[in-house]
């Protein structure tokens, strides 16, 4: 991809922290040192939340904004309640959208909780500059016709009518064709046609069925006809082989292990109401050596880390593994 027209190839970047770089080739075929992309206003391009390594934690520019002062206890309960269904990191896909000679993103993301049956759509962000001089639009609109979209989309003219297609990949959904219906500058899309499901995936090495499906478009054995890859993981749960004593030893140190807890989340929370939650490193240091000097609370934490000790040999394992896959056009 070449972004900025000037007949090097360029890198886009993005992925958790939440932000997108951007590394502009040189003639000699190498990188220049990454730079944020920014929007119109000169704000990093952002879909949702994204990781402050100043506070570590998922925050929003709203919140940013929040910390400043001038905003009431009302509008920061409906910030705190609009982050809990914020979205975590920020991916991209570039294309033509509108058919004016530069290039567009295409951007998502993964709710924070994510969810089968989950609407999140992904967003269009128009370039409003030129191709020699890309300007992102500081707003985002839907892709309406795709749901339940996970990860990036894959584009391409899929069927070869001239018209840029979408492939999407999913968490535990899909991998799903949407045919271009509408014309050049003016995309719209089809129903879509399921290409893949995740049951059709048997991660052989570790079992069950396939978690996140991620497709990308490419001819992958030459001979002129577009095939998918297709990036694949999973997250399986192992039981563990218990005899019946130790079954119930799971079962007894699992009771004491949530009135531990309990225990350790009433002190938590009467922190909370005299002192606030912590948002920083240094506030949660504070609270620790503060709630430490409570002999009680001081056990109970110990009686944890005993108990889970314990507890961790007889708990069912979670084994990941995952593989790209090949499909081949006929």
């Amino acid at each position: 991809m070449d972004i900025n027209a000037d007949g090097n190839t360029d890198l886009l970047v993005a992925g958790y922290g939440g932000f997108a770089d951007i590394y502009y080739g040189k003639a000699d075929g190498t990188f220049a040192e990454a730079k944020p992309l920014l929007n119109e206003d000169g704000v990093k391009v952002n879909l949702g939340s994204y990781w402050c390594y100043d506070q570590n934690i998922w925050t929003t520019f709203a919140r940013e904004k929040i910390k400043k002062g001038g905003i009431s206890h009302a509008e920061i309960a409906l910030q705190e309640k609009i982050e809990q269904q914020s979205t975590h990191f920020t991916l991209l896909t570039v294309v033509d959208w509108d058919n004016d000679g530069d290039y567009d993103l295409i951007l998502n993301s993964q709710p924070k909780v994510a969810k089968k049956d989950s609407d999140q759509k992904p967003k269009v962000c128009l370039n409003i500059g030129d191709k020699k001089n890309p300007k992102f639009s500081r707003k985002v609109f839907e892709i309406k016709e795709i749901s339940r979209v996970h990860y990036a989309e894959a584009i391409g003219d899929w069927d070869g009518d001239g018209l840029f297609d979408i492939i999407s990949g999913s968490k535990g959904y899909h991998v799903q064709f949407y045919k271009n219906i509408g014309k050049l500058g003016k995309p719209k899309f089809a129903e879509p046609v399921i290409l893949f499901k995740n049951e059709d995936f048997i991660n052989g090495a570790h079992g069950g069925e396939v978690w996140i499906m991620q497709p990308s478009i490419c001819d992958y054995n030459n001979d002129g006809k577009l095939d998918l890859l297709i990036g694949t993981n999973t997250n399986n749960n192992i039981p563990a082989k218990l005899t019946k004593e130790q079954k119930a030893e799971r079962t007894e140190l699992e009771k004491v292990l949530k009135e531990t807890i309990d225990g350790i989340t009433k002190y938590n929370n009467a922190y909370y109401k005299k002192h606030g939650q912590p948002k920083t490193n240094e506030a949660y240091k504070k609270m620790t050596e503060t709630l430490n000097k409570n002999a009680d609370f001081k056990a109970l934490v110990e009686k944890q880390k005993e108990v889970y000790t314990k507890l961790w040999p007889l708990k069912d394992k979670m084994e990941g593994g995952g593989y790209v896959w090949v499909s081949l056009r006929k």
